[in-house]
């Protein structure tokens, strides 16, 4: 799916000041045993600033480093995943983790948009505390054309993100599924490695996307507008 050169040129290590911004947050809770992430994404003057975090159960990080042979202890050390107790992710920790974050940092939540899955687990529990939750159905219909996009402005050089491993990993693993239409969508199956962050980056694209003026990229395409 992603060019990594293309990616790694996005990375900064000064993120430019995001308080008081809007962000659409993405979350994808996966299976609980497996890892669960969160994108926050931040439409900023032409660009979008991507963040993300993830979760994952103290009973799995063992074998998941035997499996996935990646350096989850030095993530966990780095803050980049967070260890939810027992052998399955707490949703409440994620939720906890969303809005804390947020309210910590000065952004202001704008929508959260969770998988079809895990919304039940999560959306409406948002939705009782007065946020705006938002289910992205994991279809073509709903995901090709922000993946596509995504993509674009990653080549475009119009995203910026802080280097975070996970993610990283993360793009590098994803891979594709297309239909006959030329349409397509990220694909866990086909992906031999994990991709949750990424995918959590795709749903809060589905929404950060319609708000932001991308019209110089589309011309250079020769498309007018979405």
């Amino acid at each position: 799916y992603m060019e990594m050169e293309k990616w790694n040129a996005c990375g900064v290590d000064i993120l430019p000041d995001l308080t008081g911004r809007e962000c659409y947050i993405g979350v994808d809770l996966s299976a609980k045993i497996d890892l669960t992430s969160v994108t926050f994404e931040f439409p900023y003057d032409d660009k979008y600033v991507v963040l993300s975090h993830s979760f994952m159960p103290e009973e799995t990080v063992e074998r998941k480093r035997k499996t996935d042979k990646v350096p989850y202890e030095m993530w966990i050390r780095d803050k980049w995943i967070t260890v939810t107790p027992g052998g399955a992710v707490d949703y409440r920790f994620v939720k906890q983790y969303i809005l804390e974050t947020a309210a910590e940092k000065g952004w202001r939540i704008k929508e959260i948009c969770v998988d079809s899955w895990g919304f039940g687990q999560i959306g409406a529990d948002l939705l009782d505390e007065g946020y705006e939750a938002i289910e992205i159905v994991q279809g073509m219909r709903t995901l090709s054309e922000p993946t596509k996009d995504f993509r674009d402005m990653v080549y475009n050089k119009r995203v910026i993100h802080d280097k975070n491993p996970v993610l990283t990993w993360a793009m590098s693993n994803a891979v594709t599924r297309e239909d006959h239409n030329k349409n397509f969508m990220l694909d866990k199956k086909k992906s031999v490695e994990r991709i949750d962050p990424a995918a959590a980056t795709m749903n809060a694209h589905v929404r950060a996307m319609l708000n932001i003026d991308k019209s110089s990229v589309y011309e250079e395409r020769g498309i007018i507008s979405l």
